[in-house]
């Protein structure tokens, strides 16, 4: 992660799957941004939404999450397989 001058990052906690960090911007509000990736097997999808409510319950700050959820929310946005 890049970040700018005026600011600080401190990540709190990562792995090949996320990165947990906290932006201080000076004189501003901190606040939490997670890099994220989804597992895109269909039966451990769950296991990423359960640890992404896990991250989100460690701390109170607002936050933004972005990265690849792996996950479809209408069946036409996938093709082949079973529907969704």
């Amino acid at each position: 992660m890049f970040w700018k001058v005026d600011c600080n990052l401190h990540i709190q906690t990562f792995s090949p799957k996320h990165i947990d960090a906290h932006i201080l911007p000076i004189n501003q509000r901190r606040w939490c941004l997670i890099g994220f990736h989804g597992r895109p097997e269909g039966l451990r999808k769950q296991e990423s939404w359960y640890f992404l409510k896990n991250l989100h319950a460690r701390s109170s700050l607002p936050w933004v999450y972005m990265g690849d959820y792996n996950e479809a929310l209408h069946s036409t946005e996938k093709q082949g397989g079973l529907p969704k």
